[in-house]
């Protein structure tokens, strides 16, 4: 009898979820540790979602035998891996900004007011420049945001990831019952 193989989205939305999980509990240690506004923590953080979306594409491979996976599907996999992992991310993004640390937002605020102020540009552009970032920089904005930077960072992962997941072997399982000898 031939195993019927798993859904791809719900596959997807397991590995999403997990890898969106262990970047909140990251992001809720940094947080706490005074480091959450650091950039190379942002970088840890997206390397993770992609290292998480490239097991998800060799265990999607695992979890169906005899499942040619080519290019296109583990370029699919990892694309809908990501893409749930990056809406699951972006409701946090929210209530984060929003409810936990609405200090922190002020204080992004606050470093792109600086940025801004030290471009040597006329007065009249910085000010067209930091009504626009007040706009920019809210709960809501840096939410949907994260969605198209956590997606853009799994893309290129997922790019090169899929040509070497797409020709992983699948380990043979050996069946005692169809030994012969």
């Amino acid at each position: 009898m031939e195993k019927s193989l798993k859904p791809v989205w719900k596959h997807a939305l397991s590995w999403g979820f997990l890898a969106a999980l262990v970047v909140i509990i990251l992001s809720l240690i940094s947080y706490m540790a005074n480091i959450g506004d650091s950039k190379w923590m942002q970088w840890v953080q997206i390397l993770i979602v992609i290292a998480m979306v490239v097991v998800s594409q060799v265990f999607y491979k695992n979890e169906n035998p005899g499942l040619t996976i080519r290019y296109g599907k583990a370029l699919g996999v990892g694309m809908l891996t990501g893409v749930f992992a990056a809406l699951i991310l972006a409701i946090y993004n929210y209530l984060f900004f929003a409810f936990i640390a609405p200090d922190l937002i002020e204080y992004i605020r606050q470093q792109a007011e600086i940025a801004v102020l030290q471009q040597d540009i006329p007065a009249s552009a910085q000010q067209k420049a930091l009504e626009a970032q007040q706009k920019f920089i809210t709960p809501v904005a840096v939410a949907v945001m994260s969605i198209f930077q956590i997606a853009w960072w799994v893309l290129i992962g997922v790019l090169i990831s899929s040509a070497f997941t797409k020709g992983i072997k699948q380990v043979p399982v050996v069946d005692d019952d169809n030994e012969e000898g």
